[in-house]
């Protein structure tokens, strides 16, 4: 499957176990649990995180560690990773070296913000 087919479900996966605090819709709720579920708890090995996957076409859903992600929290910075991901795609972004500059006039740094090295 293509980066491009799994950035939706990456996104719905990342609002849906890192800051909903609403139980899933009943298509969510409804969809039977993939089998596959158990191959993705070699990936969290050692830390406490949950994963949640919708395949709308296929009606089902792939859970890891499903009580955590009933769990509300804050979102952070988990909208970077499918920015990045959809700029690395998009040929937006070509590597490692790609930056982009701080406009300081938008959001100015703030006290307890590293400096800049």
């Amino acid at each position: 499957m293509q980066l491009r087919h799994l950035l939706p479900l990456l996104v719905f996966s990342l609002s849906l176990s890192a800051c909903s605090s609403e139980p899933p819709s009943p298509a969510v709720a409804a969809a039977p649990a993939d089998s596959d579920a158990a191959e993705l708890a070699p990936f969290f090995e050692g830390r406490n995180g949950a994963f949640v996957l919708l395949d709308p076409q296929a009606q089902r859903v792939i859970r890891h560690n499903p009580q955590r992600a009933q769990t509300a929290f804050l979102p952070a910075s988990t909208y970077k990773i499918p920015n990045t991901l959809i700029a690395l795609e998009t040929g937006v972004a070509n590597g490692p070296a790609f930056a982009l500059e701080r406009d300081d006039a938008v959001a100015p740094p703030q006290a307890w913000w590293p400096p800049r090295g």
